[in-house]
C-alpha cells in the first residue's frame, strides 16, 4: 500500500491534497440541529448565490500559518510552520511553508501535474502525481495517498465557482443549521450558510457518499482587489480546521493579507514552474505517485 511520511502527508493537503495515516478517530464539534425552513430554495439560487459571493476572484495571495496536531505511539504532537498560499484559477496552486526563513514544504500544481517538494533535510525529496489519473482505493474502496485533487482541493478552500452545469436536476438538504448540496460530479458536499451562502463546511465524500476529509471554514474577511473600491471587495475565509473523520489528527490553516496580487505583482508563472522548482530546490530523489502498489524512482 501507498504510503507517504505523516508531515508530508498534513503539508501537502492544501496544495496537493495530501492526507494522514494515523489511527484512531478525531470527534467533529457537536452541532444542535436547527429546524428546516418550510421552503428550502432552489439548487440553482443557491449555486448562483454562492457564485456571486466570489465576483472577482480569480487569484488569490495570502500569508499562511499551518498549525498541526497528532497522536501517535509516542505521545500528543504539535507542529506550526508559516508560508504563503498562492492561487491562479482554475487549477494552479502554490503552498510554501517553512521555519526561520527556511522553507520546509512546497507543494503546488500546474494544471496537469500536482507535486510536493519536501526540503527538510540534504537528501530532500520530490513527490510527483497527475490529475488526470484515478485516485488510487483501497480493498474497501477508499481513496488513499493523495486522495484529493488540486479542482477539489479550490473548491474546499471556498474560492472556486461551483459550475451551474444541471442546475435543475440539484437537490437540496437541511443540516446543522445549513442547506446542503452536493453538485454533481465533484465528490463534495457545501453546507451553506443560509444567511450568506458562503460554505460553512465542505466534506470530500467517498464513492459511498461517506465523508473522507472536512473542513469547516469561518473568520470571514475582506480580499483586496486591484482596480475596485472596498465596497467591491469579496470576503474570503481565514481559517480552515481540516479533520478526517475516520482518522486522529488535525490542520489548521490561517490566511491573512488576502489580495489579488495583481498591483504589488506578487504573483508570478515560475511559482508554478515544476521545471523551475526543481532547479531551485535541488530534489535527490523523485517519487511518482502514479506508480502501482511500490513507488517507482523517477530519474530526474
Amino acid at each position: 500500500m501507498k504510503r507517504t511520511s505523516w508531515a508530508v502527508r498534513w503539508v501537502g493537503l492544501w496544495a496537493t491534497g495530501v492526507c494522514f495515516w494515523t489511527t484512531g478517530c478525531a470527534e467533529p464539534p457537536r452541532v444542535v440541529e436547527q429546524e428546516a425552513p418550510e421552503q428550502l430554495p432552489s439548487y440553482g439560487e443557491l449555486v448562483d448565490r454562492y457564485n456571486r459571493n466570489l465576483d472577482g476572484v480569480d487569484r488569490l495571495w495570502a500569508r499562511a500559518v499551518v498549525e498541526l496536531e497528532w497522536e501517535d505511539e509516542k505521545g500528543g504532537h504539535f507542529e506550526q510552520g508559516e508560508g504563503h498560499l498562492i492561487v491562479v484559477l482554475p487549477d494552479r496552486v502554490a503552498l510554501s511553508l517553512g521555519k526561520l526563513g527556511k522553507t520546509m514544504f512546497w507543494a503546488g500544481s500546474d494544471g496537469q501535474r500536482y507535486w510536493l517538494f519536501d526540503t527538510r533535510d540534504d537528501k530532500s525529496k520530490l513527490y510527483l502525481g497527475r490529475n488526470d489519473r484515478p485516485a488510487d482505493l483501497d480493498e474497501n474502496g477508499k481513496r488513499v495517498g493523495f486522495p484529493i485533487r488540486p479542482p477539489e482541493l479550490l473548491k474546499m478552500l471556498g474560492i472556486a465557482r461551483i459550475e451551474p452545469g444541471v442546475a435543475a436536476g440539484g437537490a437540496v438538504g437541511w443540516r446543522e443549521g445549513c442547506y446542503v448540496i452536493e453538485p454533481p460530479g465533484t465528490s463534495l458536499r457545501f453546507h451553506l450558510d443560509p444567511q450568506t451562502a458562503r460554505p460553512r463546511r465542505i466534506d470530500l465524500l467517498d464513492s459511498q457518499g461517506n465523508e473522507l476529509v472536512t473542513a469547516r471554514l469561518s473568520g470571514w474577511e475582506t480580499m483586496t482587489l486591484s482596480g475596485v473600491g472596498p465596497g467591491a471587495y469579496p470576503r474570503v475565509a481565514t481559517r480552515f480546521e481540516v479533520i478526517e473523520p475516520a482518522r486522529h489528527g488535525t490542520m489548521t490553516l490561517f490566511l491573512s493579507d488576502a489580495t489579488d496580487g495583481r498591483d504589488e505583482g506578487r504573483i508570478t508563472s515560475k511559482v508554478f514552474d515544476l521545471q523551475k522548482l526543481q532547479e531551485v530546490f535541488k530534489p535527490r530523489e523523485i517519487v511518482d505517485l502514479d506508480a502501482p502498489v511500490e513507488r517507482a524512482l523517477v530519474t530526474p
